[in-house]
């Protein structure tokens, strides 16, 4: 089997790959920029606000939405990514609820959800029938 990771590009320096390795797909779809909100110098990259959009857009029955908007937003900036990314305590003390993100704002993401993962699907199906 010809079985692939997905990785977002900007991903591969974390993990000291290049992105030729052959059990690498790189998400290189073309997104409009109208789907991503501005960058504040904030990072929502684990079940922040997009995960939980997209959690309640597949499996609305398992996210308590109203439990969700009470959250406190755990968004990491550029620097304590590089925490983040220790793993083990470190993590535990930055991101002690396991999310790094503000899942809050989840609302403001569901407009993006549908058209992102359209495109997603059909890039990694265009890229499986190479």
């Amino acid at each position: 089997m010809n079985i692939k990771i997905l990785m977002e590009p900007f991903d591969l320096r974390n993990y000291n790959l290049k992105g030729d390795e052959p059990y690498i797909l790189l998400d290189e779809a073309n997104y409009p920029q109208s789907l991503f909100p501005a960058d504040n110098g904030l990072l929502d990259i684990h079940a922040g606000a997009f995960e939980t959009a997209a959690m309640e857009h597949f499996f609305k029955d398992l996210v308590d939405t109203e439990a969700v908007k009470n959250l406190k937003d755990y968004s990491l900036n550029y620097d304590s990514i590089k925490i983040w990314l220790r793993g083990g305590e470190s993590t535990r003390e930055l991101v002690p609820l396991g999310y790094a993100g503000n899942p809050s704002e989840y609302e403001q993401e569901r407009q993006s959800i549908e058209a992102t993962y359209s495109i997603l699907c059909d890039y990694v199906a265009r890229a499986i029938m190479r």
